[in-house]
Protein backbone atom coordinates (compact mmCIF):
# COMPACT_ATOMS: atom_id res chain seq x y z
CA UNK A 1 0.00 0.00 0.00
CA UNK A 2 2.83 2.42 0.87
CA UNK A 3 4.43 1.77 -2.52
CA UNK A 4 1.21 2.83 -4.30
CA UNK A 5 1.54 6.26 -2.74
CA UNK A 6 5.36 6.47 -3.04
CA UNK A 7 5.75 6.51 0.74
CA UNK A 8 8.93 5.07 2.23
CA UNK A 9 8.10 4.78 5.93
CA UNK A 10 5.23 4.02 8.29
CA UNK A 11 5.46 7.57 9.64
CA UNK A 12 4.98 9.06 6.15
CA UNK A 13 2.11 6.68 5.54
CA UNK A 14 0.35 7.65 8.78
CA UNK A 15 0.94 11.34 8.04
CA UNK A 16 -0.58 11.00 4.58
CA UNK A 17 -3.61 9.27 6.06
CA UNK A 18 -3.96 12.00 8.66
CA UNK A 19 -3.89 14.66 5.93
CA UNK A 20 -6.84 12.84 4.35
CA UNK A 21 -8.67 12.70 7.66
CA UNK A 22 -8.23 8.94 7.97
CA UNK A 23 -6.59 6.41 10.24
CA UNK A 24 -5.28 2.96 9.35
CA UNK A 25 -8.49 1.47 10.69
CA UNK A 26 -10.51 3.80 8.45
CA UNK A 27 -8.44 2.72 5.45
CA UNK A 28 -8.83 -0.98 6.26
CA UNK A 29 -12.59 -0.51 6.61
CA UNK A 30 -12.85 1.32 3.29
CA UNK A 31 -10.77 -1.36 1.57
CA UNK A 32 -13.06 -4.07 2.95
CA UNK A 33 -16.07 -2.09 1.75
CA UNK A 34 -14.49 -1.68 -1.69
CA UNK A 35 -13.87 -5.41 -2.00
CA UNK A 36 -17.40 -6.12 -0.80
CA UNK A 37 -18.81 -3.62 -3.30
CA UNK A 38 -16.95 -5.24 -6.16
CA UNK A 39 -18.16 -8.68 -5.13
CA UNK A 40 -21.75 -7.49 -4.76
CA UNK A 41 -21.78 -5.78 -8.13
CA UNK A 42 -20.04 -8.78 -9.68
CA UNK A 43 -22.73 -11.13 -8.37
CA UNK A 44 -25.46 -8.76 -9.51
CA UNK A 45 -23.95 -8.57 -12.99
CA UNK A 46 -23.60 -12.36 -13.17
CA UNK A 47 -27.22 -12.84 -12.13
CA UNK A 48 -28.47 -10.49 -14.85
CA UNK A 49 -26.44 -11.96 -17.68
CA UNK A 50 -27.66 -14.70 -19.97
CA UNK A 51 -24.35 -16.24 -20.96
CA UNK A 52 -25.80 -19.31 -22.61
CA UNK A 53 -24.99 -19.80 -26.26
CA UNK A 54 -28.59 -18.93 -27.15
CA UNK A 55 -28.39 -15.66 -25.24
CA UNK A 56 -25.03 -14.79 -26.74
CA UNK A 57 -26.24 -15.56 -30.25
CA UNK A 58 -29.05 -13.03 -29.82
CA UNK A 59 -26.52 -10.40 -28.74
CA UNK A 60 -24.24 -11.42 -31.60
CA UNK A 61 -26.99 -10.68 -34.13
CA UNK A 62 -27.60 -7.29 -32.48
CA UNK A 63 -23.94 -6.27 -32.34
CA UNK A 64 -22.21 -7.99 -35.25
CA UNK A 65 -22.52 -4.97 -37.55
CA UNK A 66 -20.84 -2.75 -34.94
CA UNK A 67 -18.07 -5.05 -33.76
CA UNK A 68 -17.59 -8.01 -36.08
CA UNK A 69 -18.10 -6.80 -39.64
CA UNK A 70 -15.49 -8.01 -42.14
CA UNK A 71 -15.09 -5.95 -45.35
CA UNK A 72 -14.87 -7.38 -48.84
CA UNK A 73 -11.31 -8.45 -49.58
CA UNK A 74 -9.12 -9.81 -52.34
CA UNK A 75 -5.59 -11.04 -52.86
CA UNK A 76 -3.87 -8.63 -55.25
CA UNK A 77 -0.72 -8.62 -57.36
CA UNK A 78 0.53 -5.68 -59.41
CA UNK A 79 2.85 -4.69 -62.19
CA UNK A 80 3.70 -0.99 -62.08
CA UNK A 81 5.08 0.90 -65.09
CA UNK A 82 6.10 4.49 -64.39
CA UNK A 83 6.08 7.57 -66.62
CA UNK A 84 6.93 11.23 -66.22
CA UNK A 85 3.81 13.21 -65.19
CA UNK A 86 2.87 15.81 -67.80
CA UNK A 87 4.96 14.12 -70.49
CA UNK A 88 2.57 12.70 -73.10
CA UNK A 89 5.27 10.72 -74.86
CA UNK A 90 6.45 9.12 -71.62
CA UNK A 91 2.88 8.21 -70.73
CA UNK A 92 2.28 6.71 -74.17
CA UNK A 93 5.43 4.61 -73.82
CA UNK A 94 4.24 3.31 -70.45
CA UNK A 95 0.79 2.50 -71.86
CA UNK A 96 2.37 0.59 -74.74
CA UNK A 97 4.48 -1.40 -72.27
CA UNK A 98 1.36 -2.28 -70.29
CA UNK A 99 -0.37 -3.52 -73.44
CA UNK A 100 2.69 -5.62 -74.28
CA UNK A 101 2.56 -7.20 -70.81
CA UNK A 102 -1.17 -7.89 -71.16
CA UNK A 103 -0.46 -9.72 -74.39
CA UNK A 104 2.19 -11.87 -72.70
CA UNK A 105 -0.25 -12.71 -69.89
CA UNK A 106 -2.89 -13.79 -72.42
CA UNK A 107 -0.24 -15.94 -74.10
CA UNK A 108 0.37 -17.78 -70.82
CA UNK A 109 3.37 -16.07 -69.23
CA UNK A 110 2.98 -16.16 -65.43
CA UNK A 111 2.07 -12.77 -63.94
CA UNK A 112 4.70 -13.13 -61.19
CA UNK A 113 7.47 -13.71 -63.72
CA UNK A 114 6.51 -10.56 -65.62
CA UNK A 115 6.33 -8.56 -62.39
CA UNK A 116 9.84 -9.63 -61.38
CA UNK A 117 11.18 -8.77 -64.79
CA UNK A 118 9.33 -5.57 -65.70
CA UNK A 119 7.54 -4.00 -62.72
CA UNK A 120 8.87 -0.73 -61.34
CA UNK A 121 6.88 -0.99 -58.13
CA UNK A 122 8.00 -1.83 -54.60
CA UNK A 123 6.55 -5.35 -54.90
CA UNK A 124 8.76 -6.28 -57.87
CA UNK A 125 10.94 -8.72 -55.89
CA UNK A 126 7.82 -10.50 -54.56
CA UNK A 127 6.47 -11.10 -58.04
CA UNK A 128 4.12 -8.14 -57.62
CA UNK A 129 2.40 -9.67 -54.59
CA UNK A 130 0.55 -7.01 -52.57
CA UNK A 131 -1.17 -9.57 -50.37
CA UNK A 132 -4.74 -9.48 -49.15
CA UNK A 133 -6.32 -6.03 -49.14
CA UNK A 134 -9.68 -4.91 -47.77
CA UNK A 135 -12.08 -2.69 -49.64
CA UNK A 136 -11.30 0.92 -48.81
CA UNK A 137 -7.65 0.38 -47.87
CA UNK A 138 -6.02 1.49 -51.13
CA UNK A 139 -6.27 4.73 -53.09
CA UNK A 140 -9.64 5.18 -54.77
CA UNK A 141 -8.54 4.36 -58.33
CA UNK A 142 -7.07 1.00 -57.28
CA UNK A 143 -9.96 0.27 -54.93
CA UNK A 144 -12.52 0.79 -57.70
CA UNK A 145 -10.57 -1.38 -60.14
CA UNK A 146 -10.21 -4.23 -57.65
CA UNK A 147 -13.69 -4.32 -56.17
CA UNK A 148 -15.92 -3.07 -58.99
CA UNK A 149 -14.71 -5.50 -61.62
CA UNK A 150 -14.98 -9.23 -61.03
CA UNK A 151 -12.35 -10.02 -63.66
CA UNK A 152 -9.05 -11.67 -62.75
CA UNK A 153 -7.28 -8.97 -64.75
CA UNK A 154 -9.21 -5.67 -64.55
CA UNK A 155 -8.48 -2.76 -66.89
CA UNK A 156 -5.12 -1.05 -66.24
CA UNK A 157 -5.27 1.74 -63.68
CA UNK A 158 -3.88 5.13 -64.71
CA UNK A 159 -2.51 7.24 -61.87
CA UNK A 160 -0.29 10.28 -61.67
CA UNK A 161 3.11 9.01 -62.71
CA UNK A 162 2.30 5.32 -63.16
CA UNK A 163 0.03 2.71 -64.73
CA UNK A 164 -0.82 -0.42 -62.75
CA UNK A 165 -1.69 -3.80 -64.18
CA UNK A 166 -3.50 -5.91 -61.57
CA UNK A 167 -4.22 -9.56 -60.96
CA UNK A 168 -7.03 -10.33 -58.52
CA UNK A 169 -7.35 -13.68 -56.76
CA UNK A 170 -9.13 -15.20 -53.75
CA UNK A 171 -11.99 -12.74 -53.58
CA UNK A 172 -14.04 -12.81 -50.39
CA UNK A 173 -17.40 -11.11 -49.95
CA UNK A 174 -18.10 -8.80 -47.04
CA UNK A 175 -19.51 -10.58 -44.01
CA UNK A 176 -19.03 -11.09 -40.30
CA UNK A 177 -16.58 -12.94 -38.09
CA UNK A 178 -18.28 -16.22 -37.08
CA UNK A 179 -20.02 -16.51 -33.72
CA UNK A 180 -17.70 -19.31 -32.61
CA UNK A 181 -14.70 -17.04 -33.11
CA UNK A 182 -16.05 -14.01 -31.22
CA UNK A 183 -18.12 -15.67 -28.49
CA UNK A 184 -15.58 -15.06 -25.71
CA UNK A 185 -15.02 -11.46 -26.77
CA UNK A 186 -18.77 -10.85 -26.85
CA UNK A 187 -19.21 -12.34 -23.38
CA UNK A 188 -16.52 -10.00 -22.02
CA UNK A 189 -18.07 -6.97 -23.70
CA UNK A 190 -21.46 -7.69 -22.19
CA UNK A 191 -19.99 -8.31 -18.74
CA UNK A 192 -17.88 -5.13 -18.81
CA UNK A 193 -20.77 -2.98 -19.99
CA UNK A 194 -23.17 -4.28 -17.36
CA UNK A 195 -20.59 -3.99 -14.58
CA UNK A 196 -19.85 -0.39 -15.56
CA UNK A 197 -23.55 0.44 -15.64
CA UNK A 198 -24.20 -1.05 -12.19
CA UNK A 199 -21.08 0.57 -10.72
CA UNK A 200 -22.14 4.00 -12.04
CA UNK A 201 -25.65 3.55 -10.67
CA UNK A 202 -24.28 2.59 -7.26
CA UNK A 203 -21.88 5.56 -7.07
CA UNK A 204 -24.62 7.96 -8.19
CA UNK A 205 -26.83 6.62 -5.41
CA UNK A 206 -24.08 7.19 -2.84
CA UNK A 207 -23.55 10.75 -4.05
CA UNK A 208 -27.23 11.54 -3.80
CA UNK A 209 -27.45 10.17 -0.28
CA UNK A 210 -24.19 11.42 1.20
CA UNK A 211 -20.84 13.08 0.55
CA UNK A 212 -18.45 10.44 -0.75
CA UNK A 213 -14.68 10.79 -0.98
CA UNK A 214 -12.88 7.83 -2.48
CA UNK A 215 -9.47 6.97 -1.08
CA UNK A 216 -8.91 3.53 -2.55
CA UNK A 217 -6.96 4.09 -5.81
CA UNK A 218 -8.57 1.25 -7.77
CA UNK A 219 -12.10 2.31 -6.85
CA UNK A 220 -11.27 5.95 -7.54
CA UNK A 221 -9.94 5.02 -10.98
CA UNK A 222 -13.12 3.13 -11.85
CA UNK A 223 -15.25 6.04 -10.65
CA UNK A 224 -13.24 8.53 -12.70
CA UNK A 225 -13.57 6.42 -15.84
CA UNK A 226 -17.32 6.08 -15.34
CA UNK A 227 -17.74 9.85 -14.92
CA UNK A 228 -15.63 10.58 -18.02
CA UNK A 229 -17.85 8.35 -20.14
CA UNK A 230 -20.98 10.11 -18.82
CA UNK A 231 -19.62 13.47 -19.98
Amino acid sequence: MKAQYNLTSDAEFDAALADSGMTRDDLRRQMRETITLQKVIGRDVASRMDLSDDGLRIEYERRKEQFYAVPESARVSEIVVKYTPGDAESQATAAAKIEELRGKIKAGTPFADLAKADSEGKTKDRGGELGTVNKGELVEALDVAIFTSKDEYPAPVLMNGSISLLRIAERKDAGYRPFSEVKDDLRKRISDELYEKRFTEYMDKLRRESFVKIYDPELAKLDQQANEKKT
